[in-house]
């Protein structure tokens, strides 16, 4: 199988693997749509290709089975959400209040008052920041190369730093925001 339409397995809890085993081989897809698997709660491992280049919204959603996941490093076009009410997910480590997969930084806490992005961040996923009018900076590395849509709206800080790295920003990226200027 080399494409897969949205939601295509979505909501089978029951759904295995021919073999009837508890992983699915997607090596031959290099994207996965919304909702493709979501809801699949017996599958406990998909094997991904290391040419993924995009995972679409709640893709993987409530696989509560799920305990780990391998993505290849290249994959940076990943939206909040993707991985949501996963085990694996849920168990990731917040760092310096970010959550991060690989290089994309998928999430922050509402607390947040200050986004410092580390080093080698390739990419903001769509919806990071939770509009939550809190965030009065934020310091995004020379190595960020996408601002996913809706990935920092409504923010309170006037003045944002772009990047001379950044090659694409998703829809309403800023929107909402109190930004004057961009640097």
């Amino acid at each position: 199988v080399t494409y897969l339409g949205s939601e295509a397995f979505g909501g089978c809890k029951q759904l295995l693997a021919l073999d009837n085993k508890r992983e699915i081989n997607l090596t031959s897809l290099d994207s996965i749509p919304s909702y493709a698997f979501s809801g699949c709660t017996s599958i406990k491992s998909f094997v991904l290709s290391f040419n993924l280049q995009q995972i679409d919204t709640d893709a993987f959603k409530g696989c509560t089975s799920r305990t780990s996941v391998t993505l290849p490093e290249s994959l940076t076009d990943i939206p909040y959400g993707a991985f949501n009410d996963t085990p694996w997910y849920n168990n990731l480590k917040w760092i310096d209040n970010i959550k991060y997969i690989n290089n994309v930084a998928m999430e922050s806490k509402w607390e947040s008052t200050v986004l410092n992005f580390r080093e080698g961040t390739l990419a903001i996923a769509d919806n990071f920041y939770h509009n939550d009018y809190s965030v009065s900076q934020v310091n995004i590395p020379s190595s960020v190369n996408y601002i996913g849509s809706g990935a920092l709206s409504c923010l309170q800080c006037a003045t944002v730093a772009l990047p001379s790295s950044l090659k694409r920003i998703g829809i309403s990226a800023f929107a909402a925001s109190n930004l004057t200027s961009i640097a």
